[in-house]
Protein backbone atom coordinates (compact mmCIF):
# COMPACT_ATOMS: atom_id res chain seq x y z
CA UNK A 1 0.00 0.00 0.00
CA UNK A 2 2.67 1.81 0.61
CA UNK A 3 4.17 1.81 -3.03
CA UNK A 4 0.31 3.09 -4.51
CA UNK A 5 0.22 6.48 -1.73
CA UNK A 6 4.02 6.83 -3.27
CA UNK A 7 2.82 6.70 -6.74
CA UNK A 8 0.06 8.96 -6.21
CA UNK A 9 1.28 11.40 -4.81
CA UNK A 10 4.17 11.83 -7.37
CA UNK A 11 1.70 11.57 -10.11
CA UNK A 12 -0.31 14.47 -8.64
CA UNK A 13 3.00 16.61 -8.03
CA UNK A 14 3.62 15.54 -12.06
CA UNK A 15 0.13 16.85 -12.66
CA UNK A 16 0.53 19.46 -10.66
CA UNK A 17 3.56 20.84 -12.60
CA UNK A 18 1.42 20.31 -15.97
CA UNK A 19 -1.61 22.16 -15.70
CA UNK A 20 -2.41 25.36 -14.01
CA UNK A 21 -4.64 26.18 -11.37
CA UNK A 22 -3.31 23.68 -8.77
CA UNK A 23 -5.65 20.89 -10.03
CA UNK A 24 -4.84 16.70 -8.93
CA UNK A 25 -6.02 13.79 -10.76
CA UNK A 26 -8.60 13.13 -8.72
CA UNK A 27 -10.30 16.52 -9.66
CA UNK A 28 -9.28 16.11 -13.20
CA UNK A 29 -12.36 13.71 -13.80
CA UNK A 30 -11.38 13.11 -17.34
CA UNK A 31 -10.68 9.15 -18.14
CA UNK A 32 -8.00 10.74 -21.10
CA UNK A 33 -6.63 12.25 -18.59
CA UNK A 34 -6.36 9.68 -15.82
CA UNK A 35 -5.38 7.35 -18.63
CA UNK A 36 -2.24 9.19 -19.53
CA UNK A 37 -1.26 9.74 -15.43
CA UNK A 38 -1.15 5.64 -15.36
CA UNK A 39 0.56 5.14 -18.19
CA UNK A 40 3.13 8.04 -16.35
CA UNK A 41 2.76 5.87 -13.30
CA UNK A 42 3.83 2.53 -15.44
CA UNK A 43 6.90 4.35 -17.01
CA UNK A 44 8.06 6.04 -13.60
CA UNK A 45 7.33 2.66 -11.35
CA UNK A 46 8.81 0.06 -14.52
CA UNK A 47 12.36 2.17 -14.88
CA UNK A 48 12.96 2.89 -10.96
CA UNK A 49 11.45 6.03 -10.58
CA UNK A 50 12.10 9.41 -11.60
CA UNK A 51 16.04 8.93 -11.07
CA UNK A 52 16.31 5.47 -12.94
CA UNK A 53 14.80 7.53 -16.45
CA UNK A 54 17.60 10.28 -15.63
CA UNK A 55 20.40 7.68 -15.66
CA UNK A 56 19.01 5.23 -18.38
CA UNK A 57 21.15 5.85 -21.80
CA UNK A 58 19.22 8.13 -24.21
CA UNK A 59 20.51 8.87 -27.37
CA UNK A 60 20.67 12.80 -27.81
CA UNK A 61 22.16 12.73 -31.03
CA UNK A 62 25.44 14.18 -29.99
CA UNK A 63 28.43 13.22 -28.00
CA UNK A 64 30.42 15.94 -26.32
CA UNK A 65 34.09 17.07 -24.60
CA UNK A 66 33.71 20.04 -22.18
CA UNK A 67 37.10 21.67 -20.22
CA UNK A 68 38.15 24.82 -18.57
CA UNK A 69 41.54 26.44 -20.21
CA UNK A 70 43.65 28.80 -18.94
CA UNK A 71 47.20 30.02 -20.02
CA UNK A 72 49.71 32.25 -18.46
CA UNK A 73 52.95 33.76 -19.55
CA UNK A 74 54.54 31.48 -22.26
CA UNK A 75 53.29 28.46 -20.75
CA UNK A 76 51.26 25.89 -22.54
CA UNK A 77 47.59 25.87 -21.67
CA UNK A 78 46.03 24.20 -18.71
CA UNK A 79 43.32 21.84 -19.21
CA UNK A 80 40.87 20.88 -16.73
CA UNK A 81 38.20 18.54 -18.30
CA UNK A 82 34.45 18.77 -17.09
CA UNK A 83 33.34 16.00 -19.12
CA UNK A 84 34.41 14.06 -21.90
CA UNK A 85 31.90 11.50 -23.62
CA UNK A 86 34.52 10.31 -25.82
CA UNK A 87 37.76 8.58 -23.95
CA UNK A 88 40.36 11.42 -25.21
CA UNK A 89 43.38 13.24 -23.44
CA UNK A 90 44.11 16.67 -24.74
CA UNK A 91 47.91 17.96 -25.18
CA UNK A 92 47.79 21.31 -25.06
CA UNK A 93 50.58 23.80 -26.56
CA UNK A 94 51.60 27.30 -27.40
CA UNK A 95 52.30 27.98 -30.83
CA UNK A 96 52.96 31.68 -30.33
CA UNK A 97 51.71 35.08 -28.25
CA UNK A 98 48.11 34.06 -28.39
CA UNK A 99 48.20 31.22 -30.37
CA UNK A 100 47.53 27.70 -29.29
CA UNK A 101 46.82 24.34 -30.40
CA UNK A 102 44.75 21.18 -28.79
CA UNK A 103 45.94 17.98 -29.79
CA UNK A 104 43.74 14.91 -28.87
CA UNK A 105 44.32 11.64 -28.61
CA UNK A 106 41.39 10.16 -30.90
CA UNK A 107 39.98 11.88 -34.38
CA UNK A 108 36.86 12.80 -32.93
CA UNK A 109 35.67 15.78 -34.44
CA UNK A 110 33.92 15.11 -38.15
CA UNK A 111 33.26 17.60 -40.78
CA UNK A 112 30.14 19.51 -41.02
CA UNK A 113 28.92 17.42 -38.03
CA UNK A 114 31.32 19.10 -35.35
CA UNK A 115 30.39 22.53 -33.07
CA UNK A 116 32.49 24.38 -31.07
CA UNK A 117 31.94 26.58 -28.52
CA UNK A 118 34.28 28.88 -26.85
CA UNK A 119 33.23 31.46 -23.62
CA UNK A 120 35.10 33.75 -21.04
CA UNK A 121 35.79 32.39 -17.65
CA UNK A 122 37.64 35.17 -16.73
CA UNK A 123 36.46 39.06 -15.95
CA UNK A 124 38.56 40.35 -18.93
CA UNK A 125 35.88 41.41 -21.58
CA UNK A 126 38.01 43.24 -23.79
CA UNK A 127 40.23 40.02 -24.61
CA UNK A 128 38.36 37.95 -27.66
CA UNK A 129 39.09 34.68 -28.60
CA UNK A 130 38.22 32.17 -31.91
CA UNK A 131 38.29 28.48 -32.05
CA UNK A 132 38.43 26.63 -35.25
CA UNK A 133 38.91 23.00 -35.99
CA UNK A 134 42.18 22.07 -37.40
CA UNK A 135 42.11 18.45 -38.31
CA UNK A 136 39.42 15.62 -37.17
CA UNK A 137 41.91 15.42 -33.64
CA UNK A 138 43.36 19.01 -33.60
CA UNK A 139 41.56 22.62 -32.88
CA UNK A 140 43.50 25.83 -32.27
CA UNK A 141 42.21 28.86 -30.52
CA UNK A 142 43.87 32.24 -30.92
CA UNK A 143 43.43 34.94 -28.27
CA UNK A 144 43.46 39.17 -29.01
CA UNK A 145 43.12 42.16 -26.99
CA UNK A 146 41.01 44.91 -28.21
CA UNK A 147 43.24 46.17 -30.45
CA UNK A 148 43.67 43.44 -32.29
CA UNK A 149 46.77 42.19 -30.86
CA UNK A 150 47.30 38.73 -29.97
CA UNK A 151 47.57 38.18 -25.98
CA UNK A 152 48.48 35.51 -23.59
CA UNK A 153 46.79 35.13 -20.22
CA UNK A 154 43.69 33.74 -20.14
CA UNK A 155 40.59 31.61 -19.14
CA UNK A 156 37.83 29.95 -21.45
CA UNK A 157 35.33 27.62 -21.18
CA UNK A 158 35.20 24.63 -24.03
CA UNK A 159 32.63 22.71 -25.52
CA UNK A 160 32.88 20.47 -28.55
CA UNK A 161 29.77 18.74 -29.64
CA UNK A 162 29.86 15.91 -32.47
CA UNK A 163 26.72 15.13 -33.97
CA UNK A 164 25.76 11.08 -34.79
Amino acid sequence: MAEKKSKTYLLERIWRSLISGGSTPESAGSNAENFYLDKIADILENSGGISGIASSAVSVGFTEYAASIGQAGTNNPVVGVLHDGFGVTCTPARAAEGVYTFTLSANIMTVDKTQIFLTHNDNNAARMATAVNVTPAVFAISTWDANGDLVDVWTYNILIRVFD
